[in-house]
């Protein structure tokens, strides 16, 4: 065989192999994400309201959310005709305002969008309509009780606009527990505790909880080292 000929057929070769890949790179599909939509939603009842149980929280040092089975309320669906009362200073107010009416009225057709009403809350927090904010996160929560961002908002929310520190704690906690592998969390219950609440004694008794069920964890271990533990 010639020279001339061998020299084709190792560009023909190397060219096939390049076809291949491209077709298998191109066919090759990406492993699912999994996001807090893939969270379960609860059922949505006749009139839709959602059956939830109380979330109480152990106020003292070494405290949690707990929630009994047996005792449930009912939530209803928020009110979607709300005023939007947008504070002068914001520079988007026609984008906001088309925003919350967009989601609202595919809220009022499917009222078990997860995503709208964390986007809803987002959108009233925005407008300084902290009780808007406070239905929209507390309905998103009641639809996926094990997600762990409804309830770290509403975590802050309470803690740094509606002082209430009981119900802070309880939502901080309770978001904690529910994904216990979020590092940001740990941080933000830690601030809560030394800038609201202002006991190093709550921050510690929480990270020290938190180093048992993540012995491994860095986030956890830095936090207590700046707590000089």
């Amino acid at each position: 065989m010639s020279r001339k000929t061998l020299y084709f057929v190792a560009v023909f070769t190397i060219f096939i192999g390049f076809v291949g890949l491209f077709i298998y790179f191109g066919t090759k599909k990406e492993e699912p994400v999994l996001t807090q939509s893939d969270v379960p939603v609860a059922g949505v009842g006749q009139g839709g309201t959602i059956e939830i149980p109380k979330v109480v929280v152990d106020t003292t040092a070494g405290g949690s959310a707990t929630g009994a089975a047996s005792d449930h309320v009912a939530l209803p669906v928020p009110n979607l005709d709300r005023p939007v009362n947008i504070p002068q200073q914001l520079v988007r107010k026609d984008e906001i305002a088309s925003q919350i009416k967009d989601i609202s009225a595919r809220l009022s057709q499917d009222a078990s969008l997860f995503n709208d009403w964390m986007d809803l809350g987002l959108l009233r927090k925005s407008i300084e309509d902290y009780d808007g904010a406070l239905e929209a996160w507390e309905y998103a929560s009641a639809l996926r009780p094990q997600n762990s961002l409804s309830f770290s908002n509403l975590g802050v929310l309470y803690a740094y606009y509606l002082n209430d520190q009981a119900r802070a704690e309880a939502n901080f906690l309770r978001a904690v527990e529910n994904n216990p592998g979020l590092d940001y969390l740990y941080p933000q219950v830690v601030d809560f505790y030394l800038e609201v609440v202002r006991s190093e004694e709550k921050a510690r008794a929480f990270l020290n909880r938190s180093m048992v069920a993540r012995p491994d964890s860095e986030v956890i271990k830095t936090l207590l080292k700046n707590l000089g533990v």
